[in-house]
């Protein structure tokens, strides 16, 4: 592995100077809620006006369940937008507040709202966090404001995590999650091709990070795509996935620890680590 001084690169060019693969780093979840709220967001979001006055209501179990983002509005009315993970796709429904009071009536009524049913359109939800880290400030917004002016639909989110990846990018329906994303990438997963290489691929919102995130990756590189995959289960060593008709098993050693280079580092900041695991197919 070749790696550069981190003092003069922003933490996302380092790992890409670095040949890191992201895969593994996705996120996971049952759901994704979007909320819209007035930019500039905190580094925190929990912090914001609007989900500090819906704390009690985002203790349900319905929300614990999901992974909640902020979202650039984009007209008068805010937007709540859900995407629910059906298979290997999503399903997706809208719902509109004017304030705060409003906001906490459409959160409460969530977990008993008829489920989604409506199949979730091609969206890139983009990661534009910049009070989290510059990176995602910079290159995220820069790359959604080039797509969208093509006329691809994309949402400015809040963070996705790894952001030493940005641009980062969550694809719906699909449900993965993307890498140093580019609008050539954007381009290939509108036209339906899933370009699952080491170097910009994360994970599938339907695994686990990790090594079950590594095994679908696996499997996509073996032909075999996540509308294939009945069900991930795993223990310390091994990761057994059932598909249509057949049962792969993989073993999974741990391979090492990757230090994370933030972009604070060269001011005193912290090295967050990474485990790495090595899988291999067994039967």
């Amino acid at each position: 592995m070749h790696l550069v001084e981190p003092s003069s690169l922003k933490c996302s060019e380092h790992t890409r100077s670095s040949d890191v693969s992201p895969v593994g780093t996705g996120i996971s979840t049952t759901r994704l809620v979007l909320i819209d709220a007035p930019t500039p967001w905190p580094s925190e979001i929990a912090d914001h006006e609007l989900l500090k006055a819906t704390q009690e209501v985002r203790n349900q179990s319905y929300f614990r369940r999901s992974r909640i983002f902020l979202s650039q509005p984009k007209g008068v009315a805010y937007r709540v937008q859900v995407f629910q993970r059906s298979g290997a796709s999503a399903t997706y429904a809208q719902h509109t507040f004017a304030g705060r009071v409003e906001l906490a009536k459409v959160l409460t009524e969530l977990p008993t709202a008829e489920a989604p049913t409506k199949i979730a359109k091609a969206t890139m939800l983009m990661c534009t966090h910049g009070t989290r880290d510059t990176c995602c400030g910079e290159k995220g917004s820069a790359l959604a404001d080039e797509i969208e002016a093509s006329g691809v639909t994309v949402e400015r989110i809040s963070h996705t995590a790894g952001h030493r990846y940005a641009p980062t990018m969550l694809s719906m329906p699909d449900g993965h999650n993307w890498a140093f994303v580019t609008s050539e990438l954007v381009t290939s997963l509108l036209a339906g091709i899933v370009p699952l290489d080491n170097s910009q691929y994360r994970g599938w919102w339907g695994a686990k990070p990790g090594a079950q995130q590594q095994c679908v990756h696996f499997l996509a590189q073996m032909g075999i795509s996540t509308a294939d995959i009945e069900s991930i289960e795993s223990t310390p060593d091994t990761v057994t996935t059932i598909t249509r008709g057949k049962t792969y098993r993989f073993s999974v050693t741990k391979s090492g620890i990757e230090k994370i280079i933030q972009c604070q580092v060269a001011e005193g900041g912290t090295i967050k680590k990474r485990q790495l695991y090595q899988i291999d197919e067994i039967s």
